[in-house]
């Protein structure tokens, strides 16, 4: 196993390729959770790759360029809802930060946590695994109620 074999299971496509196609916000939630799922430990040993200071990589002395990192470019979710960084908007429109309850996924609470740092922090993708699977619900009702209004604007064009 290899990054190769990690990146063909775990990130087989881009986040802006994804994004790009028109995908669905449910499948951009769900390569999102594919990525994350990648980083338990198991998955990390099985394919004999480490998360290294944000980056899936081959070896820790790697030359950090064949490697993933996990952060806005990676991310499907990112690649169509995030706008400039020093926005406090900046991800308003996103499945994610809808499910956190109005906050960016990178953004700590008063408790001081975020799933994001936790991942990239404490090594520790459960977190974001959750939240994105709390987003994965609110991408299913926002990609229906893109369905019925496109429905209801298509009845409004043949009248």
């Amino acid at each position: 196993m290899s990054l190769r074999s990690w990146k063909q299971e775990f990130y087989p496509v881009t986040a802006k390729k994804l994004e790009r196609s028109g995908a669905s916000e449910e499948a951009l939630v769900e390569h999102s959770l594919r990525k994350w799922l990648g980083l338990r430990p198991a998955a990390l040993r099985k394919h004999d790759v480490l998360f290294w200071h944000s980056e899936v990589t081959a070896d820790s002395w790697s030359s950090h360029s064949s490697g993933l990192y996990i952060d806005a470019a990676s991310c499907a979710l990112c690649a169509r809802h995030l706008r400039d960084a020093s926005d406090p908007a900046r991800c308003n429109t996103c499945p994610l930060y809808r499910a956190l309850g109005c906050r960016p996924c990178d953004v700590e609470t008063p408790e001081g946590n975020s799933p994001y740092g936790a991942g990239i922090a404490a090594n520790n993708p459960e977190p974001m695994i959750n939240a994105l699977r709390a987003a994965k619900r609110v991408a299913k009702r926002l990609d229906r109620e893109h369905r019925e209004t496109e429905a209801w604007a298509s009845k409004g064009d043949t009248a």
